[in-house]
């Protein structure tokens, strides 16, 4: 992907060197460790609830190390957008934590958009992939989907 279609910072902390040193506020695991660590504690106990759905902590692992596996196979790289549209679902779960797993930027649409919004919304976006709900579904061992992109 070219650099102009990469998604850049709009805002920069003039402290931001300060933050970034060490003991400062953002001397903090990233989100992604903090989660990952949290599913592997839970382990075979339930993570998260999804309707009827019950998924632990190790299940939510596999489905994200699959997942992030399947965006590198499909050429995505650190810094490249990824969008899907779904609800609050395991799945929009698992879209963020792959993204955030390879340092893809994470680009979810409204679920309530039109099929014209969505068309806008990528144009703008302008992502290296656009996963669909099969794409994330659990895969019981299988290689991933390939997904639409």
């Amino acid at each position: 992907m070219t650099t102009a279609g990469r998604l850049q910072p709009t805002f920069v902390s003039p402290r931001a060197a300060a933050y970034r040193e060490p003991g400062g506020p953002w001397d903090q695991p990233t989100l992604n460790a903090l989660l990952t660590d949290a599913a592997k504690h839970a382990g075979d106990r339930v993570l998260v609830v999804d309707g009827d759905r019950r998924v632990s902590g190790s299940e939510l692992l596999e489905r994200v190390d699959a997942t992030a596996s399947m965006l590198v196979a499909r050429g995505v790289e650190a810094g490249d957008a990824v969008a899907w549209q779904l609800g609050n679902c395991v799945e929009a779960i698992v879209a963020f934590r792959a993204c955030w797993r390879i340092g893809a930027v994470a680009a979810p649409l409204h679920i309530a958009f039109t099929a014209a919004e969505v068309d806008r919304a990528l144009a703008r976006i302008n992502p290296a992939i656009v996963l669909t709900p099969t794409d994330l579904a659990p895969t019981s061992g299988r290689p991933a989907t390939p997904i639409i992109g």
